[in-house]
């Protein structure tokens, strides 16, 4: 297999890499709001604990319930500050065509574009993708089981799986409060109100 089979590191860093936690949950109206990746794991955990999709959200809804924040609590860790751990590709769990550390998505195999995608707040440190075995097997592979990898995550989740943390990067802060809110939240919430909200279509 020739060197052109393999992806360097450095080639997809600045591309990929987004310096932003790749899941966002916050309360909503007695419910829990979850914004993040496509995952088909997360979403049938969702779904366990009664959660609903919201297609114009691009979110999932969840009951504010002790069952729905112990789950979302094991896939991503409770509320705490932001950090960057490194974690070696054996230590990831992969399923399907992509491959994960909990509920964090960390790479999948494009198979519209035959390439490897990053999810956010993901970065390939030390080794290189195999992109040829990869299109074989239709998931991320690498070269070498010991490529590392740093990996946003919050700080409960990386201490409560063990892994180690090489920086702290603060709390989470949502910049827009309204953020959270889908477009008919909003409308809802000023219809209740006794706003008069005029509906347009595009």
């Amino acid at each position: 297999m020739g060197y052109e089979h393999f992806m360097p590191v450095k080639q997809q860093l600045h591309k990929n890499m987004k310096h932003t936690l790749q899941i966002h949950i916050h309360e909503i109206f007695n419910n829990i709001s979850v914004r993040g990746p496509f995952n088909p794991l997360n979403n049938a955990a969702y779904k366990l604990v009664n959660g609903q999709y919201d297609k114009g959200g691009r979110r999932w809804i969840l009951p504010d319930a002790e069952e729905s924040r112990q789950m979302l609590d094991e896939l991503f860790g409770s509320m705490s500050p932001t950090v960057a751990v490194a974690v070696e590709f054996a230590q990831l769990t992969s399923t399907g065509n992509q491959s994960g550390l909990g509920g964090y998505l960390i790479a999948n195999w494009d198979t519209r574009k035959n390439c490897i995608r990053l999810g956010d707040g993901i970065e390939l440190i030390d080794g290189a993708w195999d992109v040829a075995k990869s299109a074989v097997h239709q998931a991320p592979c690498v070269v070498e089981s010991d490529a590392l990898f740093h990996i946003l995550v919050r700080r409960n989740f990386a201490v409560a799986n063990g892994l180690e943390i090489i920086a702290e990067l603060g709390e989470e802060i949502l910049i827009n409060p309204l953020a959270p809110f889908s477009d008919s939240d909003l409308r809802e919430e000023l219809e209740r109100r006794g706003y008069r909200v005029e509906r347009r279509f595009f």
